[in-house]
């Protein structure tokens, strides 16, 4: 988990995976990854997120990917 270079939302932060894959589709369903999504997503709440706010979790593919590494985006707030 890093903090997002370039914020978009107050609250903003990537997840990366441990290996260099291109995006979404080239990662195997039960890599380890995966699996250790979740604890990244509890982590960033319990440590970012105030009692009764939300996030939002994205991955983006395609067009939308501007960075040819897969990266979650953990995000809270109204856009910038």
């Amino acid at each position: 988990m890093v903090q997002h270079p370039k914020p978009a939302y107050p609250v903003h932060f990537l997840i990366l995976p441990k290996e260099q894959i291109p995006n979404v589709l080239e990662i195997a369903v039960d890599t380890k990854f995966w699996q250790e999504v979740p604890k990244a997503v509890q982590v960033l709440v319990d440590r970012t997120i105030s009692e009764g706010n939300g996030y939002r979790i994205i991955t983006n593919g395609g067009a939308y990917q501007e960075i040819p590494l897969l990266h979650i985006h953990f995000i809270s707030g109204d856009p910038f």
